[in-house]
């Protein structure tokens, strides 16, 4: 901020007018993502070319620090404060976020000559539209993982180990996941949300066992693990054998009921046991909305699918078969504190999220196991599976 100023009258528009006149105009953000040639410039203000026209790539210069990549068109209009730039070749991971420079030249409606000032190419803001799906099917020891869209990109922890080229990010339980520390805004939802993944977790035992397969938990929102805990006072009727675990929602609630903030959602163990080396679907429904509650009382508004692909992913030696609803509806396996209640509703907030790992200690809860794809979308979507919400 610059020079801001409170009055207790209502000033003119010729004052502001003055105002205007005296600035120049100059870049203030230039958003770029992994894997796309377009940069998305804005300005302080509308600006022009120096004939009051659109401005061209001529208008543009690129310090491109790796070199070679140049600018080869701009979409602008006379007047407007954003033009999008197209580059000679896609962002990459290497020297080019955070570290490639863009300047332009320019006048605004007053004349004034733009300001010199070069602007850091940054991850560039917005979210997918509908459907946001991550596919992992990145080259190998790619640094970065990117949306279907190219929108939203997440460095790769441990390029090499995590993101070996096969389609799959490889959890080690050490050090291999993705963090998304930029579009904090994406993946937020309040009254309806659907969670799937394709995951084929390893290392349940007898030990207490919780992995993240999605994390934007950083103080509200929710998560989505790989989850076992029978030692907890807080799940008394949670006791699964040795070698077992479920899925777990955890997410943060508007109004907790006197209970706790956070609260989860858990698969039936006993019916649809989650064990080491065989394939997943996952698909999580979250429903504010969802009926057959009564205000005030208990009720669970969301259900997890299950389909148990087997170890070959085809269903060789499954458990069970079907796309199942494998929610523990009945809220047995927690304390009254931790139950849910009808209508209620995700408390959300902007912030990072993660796969593979907790969203904010990226030392915990690491995933063990294959993931091969995660999809989110902020609406219910009880498509494909085999059995009605309970």
């Amino acid at each position: 901020l610059d020079d801001a100023k409170v009055w207790n009258v209502s000033k003119p528009l010729s004052y502001f007018q003055l105002v205007d006149a005296a600035a120049a105009p100059r870049i203030v953000d230039v958003g770029g993502t992994i894997g796309s040639t377009r940069l998305e410039v804005t300005f302080s203000e509308g600006i022009y070319a120096a004939d009051m026209g659109a401005l061209q790539a001529a208008d543009f210069s690129y310090n491109d620090v790796s070199g070679g990549r140049t600018i080869i068109a701009v979409d602008h209009v006379a007047g407007s404060n954003t033009a999008t730039l197209t580059l000679s070749s896609a962002l990459d991971s290497s020297n080019d976020i955070g570290v490639d420079l863009v300047q332009a030249t320019g006048i605004d409606e007053y004349s004034n000559l733009a300001e010199a000032n070069d602007i850091a190419v940054t991850f560039g803001g917005g979210c997918p539209s509908g459907q946001v799906v991550f596919e992992l099917n990145e080259s190998g020891a790619s640094a970065y993982a990117l949306d279907t869209q190219n929108i939203i990109a997440g460095a790769v922890n441990n390029p090499a180990g995590a993101i070996p080229g096969d389609g799959y990010l490889h959890g080690d339980g050490a050090g291999n996941y993705i963090a998304f520390d930029g579009n904090t805004s994406c993946l937020i939802a309040t009254r309806a949300q659907t969670i799937e993944a394709r995951i084929r977790p390893t290392g349940i035992g007898s030990a207490n066992y919780i992995t993240r397969i999605l994390a934007k938990d950083n103080g509200n929102n929710y998560q989505l693990s790989v989850w076992r805990n029978n030692t907890s006072g807080a799940f008394p009727g949670f006791a699964a054998p040795d070698g077992v675990a479920s899925i777990a929602l955890w997410v943060k609630l508007v109004d907790r009921h006197g209970g706790t903030a956070w609260k989860p959602v858990l698969t039936d163990h006993s019916l649809y046991p989650i064990v080491s080396d065989h394939w997943y679907r996952v698909k999580v429904v979250w429903n504010s909305d969802k009926p057959g509650g009564v205000v005030d009382q208990p009720f669970v508004q969301a259900d997890i699918f299950l389909d148990d692909e087997g170890t070959d992913g085809a269903g060789a030696g499954e458990n069970w078969v079907g796309y199942r609803n494998a929610t523990n509806d009945s809220q047995s396996y927690r304390a009254a504190n931790r139950q849910f209640y009808t209508g209620d509703e995700i408390k959300a907030t902007n912030g990072p999220f993660s796969i593979g790992v907790n969203v904010n200690k990226h030392t915990k809860h690491l995933f063990n196991g294959l993931i091969d794809w995660v999809k989110w979308q902020g609406s219910a979507d009880y498509s494909g599976v085999d059995d009605l919400p309970n």
